[in-house]
């Protein structure tokens, strides 16, 4: 799982994810565009661009279920926007 999110993080590529949202109980599959991970407050995150909410996100990585690289280019996203 990691190994995927890390290896579409270096190699700018797209990952594809079941994340589990706490908040609602449910899993919901996304793309992602890997920008970023991060550590904060002894918790690893993924900054991403998600392709079903068009909009920069944050992803805690100990709510992924399942990642899956796939073979389309990641896009690169300014941050500031």
């Amino acid at each position: 799982l990691l190994g995927a999110v890390l290896a579409a993080t270096l190699d700018r590529r797209r990952v594809r994810v079941e994340h589990f949202h706490r908040l609602r109980n449910e899993t919901v599959v996304r793309e992602l565009s890997p920008q970023s991970i991060v550590f904060y407050r002894n918790a690893w995150y993924l900054q991403a661009w998600c392709h079903m909410r068009s909009e920069l996100r944050v992803f805690a990585l100990d709510a992924i279920r399942n990642a899956e690289l796939t073979h389309e280019p990641a896009l690169d996203m300014d941050p500031q926007q």
